[in-house]
């Protein structure tokens, strides 16, 4: 069986792109990125200012608060998924 986790042309992990970080895509986009996933968030100017300041902070009951690297927000070329 093939791994989901791969790009089918490259073998890599695939390049994603997270629209908005915000409640959904920040959650979602940092879990992927703790994973150890690619992640470029697409976000408007002054929240990638915000976010290259600061991070990306995620409170969340169950797992606890997590602080993700934003290194990608600014980020330009192809993504996979």
């Amino acid at each position: 069986m093939a791994d989901p986790n791969t790009d089918k042309t490259s073998g890599a992990n695939p390049r994603i792109l997270m629209v908005g970080a915000g409640a959904v895509g920040g959650y979602f986009g940092g879990r992927l990125a703790q994973a150890g996933r690619d992640v470029t968030f697409l976000v408007r100017p002054k929240r990638a200012e915000r976010l290259q300041a600061s991070g990306l902070k995620v409170i969340s009951p169950p797992r606890g608060f997590h602080d993700y690297s934003t290194a990608g927000c600014h980020r330009r070329g192809s993504v996979d998924v």
